[in-house]
C-alpha cells in the first residue's frame, strides 16, 4: 500500500467557509440522519437551535449540511479551532448511525469486528450521503479509504469519523490524509 504525500492534517488552517460552499454542486444531498445528532446535543448543551428538524432517512443539501456542522462544530467545542471541531464531531458518526434502526441494521453485518465493518463503508456512505467511498485492508493494521464528493472537510471531519469508528471497535488509530482535490482525498488509518 502506497504511503507517501499522506500528511497529518493542519488542524489551524483556516475552514474559508463560503468559498467551500459556492463550490459545491447544489444537487448535492446527504441524509438527516447525519445533521440529528449534532443539532440535538448543541439543543441539549446550549439551548440553541441550528438548523431546522431534520428526518432521519430525507435528503438535504450538502451545503446546509456544512453549514450545519461548522455552526455545531463552534458551539460544541468553542475553545477548538474549527477544524478541530469538526474532528470532534466526526468521531460521534458511527456511534450514533448505530443508534438508529437503518444504520444499526446495516453495521450489525460487522459483527462487532472494525474490518467487517470497514467492509461496509461504501453501502454505508451510499446509504446516506453523496460521497462515493472505497476502503483497501492491508492486514490488520492499514486500511486506505478512497473518499470522492466529499465536501464536507474530509480533512478534518473524515479524520474524526474513522477515529471515532476504531475507537467503536475498542481501537486505536492514527489518520494520514492525502488531498486529491476539495472534495477527494484518501486516508490512510493506521490502526493501533
Amino acid at each position: 500500500m502506497e504511503t507517501e504525500g499522506f500528511v497529518v492534517p493542519d488542524w489551524q488552517a483556516p475552514l474559508e467557509l463560503e468559498a467551500r460552499l459556492a463550490q459545491v454542486p447544489p444537487a448535492l444531498t446527504n441524509k438527516g440522519i447525519l445533521l440529528q445528532g449534532p443539532v440535538q446535543e448543541v439543543l441539549a448543551k446550549t439551548g440553541r437551535k441550528v438548523g431546522r428538524d431534520y428526518a432521519a432517512l430525507a435528503d438535504y443539501p450538502v451545503t446546509e449540511h456544512i453549514r450545519v456542522m461548522c455552526e455545531c462544530a463552534a458551539l460544541l467545542y468553542p475553545g477548538e479551532p474549527p477544524r478541530q471541531g469538526l474532528r470532534l464531531l466526526g468521531r460521534q458518526v458511527l456511534p450514533r448511525l448505530k443508534a438508529n434502526p437503518a444504520g444499526r441494521l446495516l453495521f450489525s453485518v460487522a459483527a462487532g469486528n472494525l474490518f467487517g465493518a470497514v467492509k461496509l463503508i461504501g453501502r454505508a456512505y451510499a446509504l446516506f450521503t453523496s460521497t462515493r467511498a472505497t476502503a483497501t485492508i492491508d492486514g490488520e493494521a492499514r486500511i486506505l479509504v478512497e473518499l470522492r464528493t466529499a465536501w464536507i472537510y474530509p480533512d478534518a471531519l473524515q479524520v474524526g469519523v474513522y477515529e471515532g469508528a476504531t475507537a467503536e471497535y475498542g481501537r486505536a488509530c492514527t489518520v494520514r490524509v492525502k488531498q486529491r482535490s476539495p472534495c477527494d482525498v484518501d486516508l490512510l488509518v493506521e490502526v493501533g
